[in-house]
Order: structure tokens, then sequence, then C-alpha cells
């Protein structure tokens, strides 16, 4: 993750994360020096709502979400939330890109956009979350 952060961000960079956040996320974007700002959820998990809002007002550079299994809350994301999520990403310009091996999203505005939702377990991440 910390490779991750240091490739894709620069110094005051703005990263999007759930709220409740993994704190060893919070810390590689911290050392990256991005300027973290949360974004509120509801009984499960971010809200797309809420994820549009600070989208615009924001111009992130990247959305870390952990869709599965979300760490600290345990939360796993419905097939319908997910689809949202991708959707305000591809509907605000920010792409999504999502990891095979954690099942992260990573939405980025200047990377390659995909739409949808994340890879089923064993299947391999699209080449856009690959960069």
């Amino acid at each position: 993750m910390t490779l991750v952060a240091s490739a894709l961000l620069d110094p005051g960079d703005v990263v999007l994360v759930e709220e409740p956040c993994y704190l060893a996320a919070l810390q590689c974007f911290g050392l990256a020096g991005a300027r973290i700002v949360a974004v509120p959820g509801d009984e499960e998990s971010l809200d797309p709502a809420a994820l549009e809002t600070a989208v615009v007002r924001e111009r992130p550079k990247l959305l870390y979400t952990v869709p599965t299994f979300q760490n600290p809350t345990g939360r796993t994301l419905s097939a319908a939330r997910r689809r949202a999520i991708a959707e305000v990403a591809a509907r605000r310009g920010a792409g999504c890109g999502w990891s095979r091996t954690t099942r992260t999203a990573n939405c980025t505005s200047r990377a390659n956009r995909c739409r949808g939702s994340p890879p089923s377990r064993g299947t391999r991440a699209p080449p856009t979350a690959r960069r």
C-alpha cells in the first residue's frame, strides 16, 4: 500500500477514505503527504450520495475503500452498493480499479476508468487496476 501511495500521490493530493478507515492506510497516505478527507457512510458503509458530494467538492486523486470485510467494521458492500460507488466514480470523472489481492477499491481521477463492481473471488483484476 505504501508503494501504491508513493507512486500515485504527490504531497497535497486529496485522498477520500471511508469513515472509519483502516489505520495503516491512513498512515501510508499521510506519509505520502496526502490530504485525507473522510466520507461519511451509513449502516452499509460508504454512502454514494456523500461520496458524490465529496468528489465534486474535493476533486480527489484517490478514493480508498475496502468493499469486502472492511477494517475495522468487518462490513461487506452489497453488489448494488459497489455498482453505485463505481457509477459515481465514472459519472464524476474518477477512474476506478479493484485490487484482486485485498479486493480494495482504489479510484483515481488521473488513472484509467472501469465500470461495475470488483471481480469476484478467484478472478483477475482488470487492467485498470494495474498501472
